[in-house]
């Protein structure tokens, strides 16, 4: 069990995006479909561009198959990085920070005010996004 964590409510990320002016993501160009199911990424044909935070959400929810373990990982990984380039950019910074005692009080979490603000620091100084990985997957036994 991790001593500390963070549970994002539904619609925060949305909040979050929109409050940074939205971020901007890598998509790789795939044909158009007019399968219903198909995702906002699959339909562009840019290869890099800003998403607010509900196209954010349609791009992580939306794809034909769901259930696809790696392609959702791949999904949150190239959003958590957008984030991550965004929260460098010294505007979107200041702001990110700023919303640190929004996203306590919108946040499942047992992080103080200061504390998530010095999280939001050290992902700003890392030198590689941080990377989404399943918290099942942590605590899981060898051969599960």
């Amino acid at each position: 069990q991790p001593n500390r964590y963070l549970i994002a409510k539904s619609g925060t990320l949305k909040q979050v995006i929109n409050k940074l002016g939205g971020i901007e993501l890598s998509i790789k160009p795939q044909p158009k479909s007019n399968r219903r199911t198909q995702s906002l990424a699959m339909m562009s044909t840019k290869s890099r561009q800003r998403l607010n935070g509900l196209e954010i959400e349609k791009f992580l929810t939306t794809q034909a198959n769901i259930t696809d373990i790696k392609m959702k990982n791949l999904k949150i990984n190239s959003v958590i990085e957008g984030l991550w380039r965004r929260i460098k950019d010294k505007e979107a910074r200041n702001v990110a920070i700023s919303l640190a005692n929004e996203i306590v009080e919108s946040m499942e979490t047992n992080l103080t005010k200061k504390e998530l603000r010095s999280l939001i620091m050290a992902i700003v100084r890392s030198p590689s996004p941080p990377k989404y990985v399943e918290f099942n997957s942590l605590y899981s036994k060898k051969g599960d």
